[in-house]
């Protein structure tokens, strides 16, 4: 698999975008900070969900993960397991906070 490959200038997918050739996510940003948006369902089917911290936001099924730490872990994990796919991030700017700074701590099921 590529690296986690930015694209500023694509237009915004849904949260995962699915296909045969590529996976897409999203990457928020507001004026302070950053979060990669990913299903639940991928951090359980990597075995990371208990390794995501408070600092990251959960929204039913979407988890928002902070930038600067679990972001990485769950990169480091899909690059690992996931070698085969081709993998993209999609960025979009959430204005100067981001909606996501409303959202509930993450938790993981139990």
């Amino acid at each position: 698999m590529k690296k986690l490959n930015y694209n500023r200038n694509a237009q915004t997918p849904d949260p995962l975008v699915r296909n045969t050739q590529q996976l897409t996510f999203v990457r928020h940003e507001d004026s302070g900070h950053g979060w990669l948006q990913v299903p639940y369902k991928i951090l359980t089917e990597l075995g990371i969900q208990t390794m995501i911290s408070h600092l990251s936001y959960r929204d039913g099924q979407s988890v928002y993960l902070e930038e600067d730490c679990d972001a990485r872990i769950f990169q480091r994990a899909f690059e690992h397991l996931h070698d085969h796919e081709d993998v993209s991030v999609v960025e979009q700017y959430d204005g100067p906070e981001s909606f996501i700074l409303a959202l509930p701590r993450y938790r993981p099921d139990k």
